[in-house]
């Protein structure tokens, strides 16, 4: 049973019955709906049809025998009223139809020719390349039903350049870049039914190892002496195979010259013409990494990633072949990492590399900082939250930990970056006879003013927004963020577009298809899901909630600022990354949630986008920006958010925060003008 904004709803294999208002006594299981309750209350307290059956229940006890959708075999829906009426006559003989046209002409039903809209609003911009990729992304994350004649339709768009270019059968130099896309996505061309290309390698990243081997003799001559630790151990493991020492951990703090000592093992060992892969826990930190992937994407590892986790790559696949001959595997934020993705990828390389040692014998770099966010574990208490750490894994005691203690930094900040190693290591507990965890702010830090006056100015200007591209606000909560994103939007200048989502529930049961209401299904928002009603202007910054083509840098994380808005496209230009600077095309893609709290799968077809005005200091780590604004409407919830927040800046005097009095947070001590909050 759900309870929602007051009212009980019974489920019976994941169907929604009826409406309970007659059994007060029970005992009620509270559900939220997708990461936000208040989002749910928002749209069901709206006069709707769903609402108005709410109220009929309250009234009319014949209502509660019917089905929402027998309802209007019963009922009619008075609109002027909200509210339905019993029919007089012939309400048997009623039959209750969607208007399906004006609901297609809306795209808010499902419809094949949603794709051909999509490539048809791209074709106008002229730029194959693009056009290519936007293809790849739709036969991926869409679910067209004749791949093969939305090639044949558009592919002399798709081959312009090549035949502009006079190349020797274009058609299959084109299909070489999509194949290249699909296969990094684990696909082919095969997969649907598009003609197979001869492959010409011409996409395939090629390092110039003279190049390579010239920057790698540099990059090792400016290394300090705890980096040059780091290589020389890792080194000699590389070049002994009976050395005992495979597994390292580099604990590092941002500024402590990780990212530069990666780049360094990257250059040497590609200047010798081996191979080194790195990989990384987010997307975003894989892009800092020249060759970076997800470790979800270079071992294929299975999603959800529990006890029973394996990769699907097989031992002649060439994935297989290339993490065999790598000389080196980079893990750089392994504290992201879920433990039990350790003891799937230890199986994978003992099976590949024949080999009974830890990892097959591979060596192995990880690298990362405990003190920021640790893996995601819904409602989990400390300890549970702990056991999914790699730490808690038994293959870590395999591994050997050195330290990067000494800061990169300039002088004026290394002020700013003790004060947050002090916050990370949890030595600044207040001495004020307050808990434990709760610590004093610095006024420095204090906003005076709005926060988004603070971080964005008095007027949200279009110049203003592309001039400072590199400014959020951070918040511990969905719901935070986008009251922020929709008043900032109101601010804005230019005219709002609204998108709204196509929802249903993959169930092979039309029945149960048929009972779930589709504005229930718009309420929700499960974690990593797009927003049903998607607000939007030109010039908005933008985030990516999918990874689309992380060899290109357009992975889950990446933000842009938005250029031009059509039906079915987004063009946008990316803000961060190896692609910075480029312009893509974003199209609506299919969700099914993995949320083990919806009791069915929502599927939804939206663009994978959230504005990013403000977001989640979750979905912030391993971003750099400009300028910070915190805001805490209540306290930071995990460990090591309050780090994350602080330290997406470089420098003190761009982060400010704006705290709001609650009964653990804010001026807690009489008469004493200092501000508090809680660190975990």
């Amino acid at each position: 049973m759900w309870r929602l904004n007051g009212y009980d709803l019974f489920m019976k294999s994941h169907t929604v019955i009826r409406l309970a208002v007659h059994l007060p006594n029970r005992q009620m299981v509270y559900f939220r709906a997708g990461n936000e309750e208040q989002a749910a209350q928002r749209e069901l307290t709206r006069d709707t049809t769903l609402t108005a059956w709410f109220k009929l229940n309250q009234s009319d006890e014949n209502a509660v025998h019917f089905l929402y959708t027998d309802i209007p075999y019963h009922y009619i829906y008075d609109k002027k009223e909200t509210k339905w009426k019993p029919r007089k006559k012939g309400g048997d003989k009623i039959i209750s139809r969607l208007y399906t046209d004006a609901a297609i002409a809306k795209n808010l039903v499902e419809a094949d020719d949603l794709w051909e809209k999509t490539l048809e609003e791209a074709t106008d911009s002229k730029t194959p390349v693009q056009l290519r990729e936007l293809f790849a992304y739709i036969c991926i994350y869409g679910t067209p039903t004749d791949v093969l004649t939305l090639w044949n339709k558009y592919k002399d768009h798709m081959i312009e350049d090549f035949v502009h270019n006079n190349v020797v059968n274009p058609e299959n130099m084109a299909l070489n870049h999509i194949q290249e896309i699909l296969k990094n996505n684990g696909s082919s061309c095969e997969n649907f039914q598009l003609p197979n290309p001869i492959p010409v390698n011409i996409y395939v990243t090629e390092y110039n190892v003279d190049e390579e081997r010239r920057r790698g003799d540099y990059l090792l001559s400016t290394l300090n002496v705890e980096q040059r630790y780091v290589y020389d151990i890792v080194m000699r493991a590389i070049d002994n195979e009976n050395e005992p020492q495979r597994l390292f951990y580099i604990d590092g703090f941002a500024g402590s010259g990780k990212t530069y000592l990666f780049n360094t093992f990257l250059s040497v060992i590609r200047g010798k013409n081996e191979m080194v892969i790195p990989c990384a826990s987010t997307g975003i930190a894989a892009t800092l990494l020249k060759g970076g992937k997800t470790y979800h994407s270079l071992f294929k590892l299975s999603i959800p990633i529990d006890d029973g986790a394996k990769s699907n790559i097989r031992g002649n696949s060439q994935a297989a072949r290339e993490l065999i001959s790598a000389k080196l595997i980079i893990w750089d934020e392994v504290s992201m990492t879920v433990g039990h993705a350790l003891t799937a990828v230890d199986k994978l390389f003992k099976d590949l590399m024949k080999n009974p040692r830890p990892f097959g014998g591979k060596v192995i770099l990880f690298a990362g900082d405990f003190r920021q966010n640790l893996p995601v574990v819904p409602h989990a208490h400390k300890a549970a939250i702990i056991e999914s750490t790699v730490k808690y894994n038994p293959i870590w005691r395999n591994v050997t930990q050195v330290k990067l203690q000494q800061n990169m930094r300039t002088a004026d900040e290394k002020e700013f970056a003790n004060w947050l190693m002090q916050l990370g290591d949890g030595k600044l507990s207040s001495t004020d006879g307050l808990h434990l965890d709760t610590i004093e702010i610095p006024q420095d830090f204090i906003s005076k003013e709005s926060i988004i006056t603070e971080i964005f100015g008095d007027r949200i200007t279009t110049e203003q927004i592309r001039e400072n591209p590199d400014r959020a606000i951070l918040c511990p909560k969905n719901e935070d963020i986008f009251k922020i994103n929709d008043e900032i939007l109101r601010l804005m200048e230019g005219e709002e577009k609204e998108y709204l989502s196509i929802d249903s529930i993959v169930s092979d049961d039309p029945q149960e298809q048929l009972n779930c209401p589709t504005e229930f299904l718009n309420s929700m928002t499960p974690s990593g899901m797009p927003v049903h009603r998607l607000k939007i202007k030109v010039s908005v910054t933008i985030i990516l909630l999918r990874n689309l083509n992380t060899k290109k840098g357009l992975c889950n994380g990446t933000r842009f600022i938005v250029t031009d808005l059509k039906h079915n496209l987004i063009y946008a230009e990316v803000l961060t990354g190896p692609a910075r600077g480029q312009i893509v095309f974003i199209p609506k893609i299919d969700f099914i949630t993995n949320d083990s709290e919806v009791p069915f799968k929502l599927k939804r077809r939206q663009f994978p986008i959230r504005v990013s005005f403000a977001m989640t200091i979750n979905k912030s780590q391993g971003q750099t920006l400009q300028k910070v604004g915190i805001y805490l409407p209540h306290p930071v919830f995990a460990h090591g958010q309050l780090y994350v927040a602080f330290s997406r800046a470089t420098k003190k005097e761009n982060v400010k925060i704006k705290i709001d009095e609650t009964s653990n947070q804010g001026h807690l001590i009489e008469e004493n003008p200092e501000s508090y909050t809680k660190n975990i």
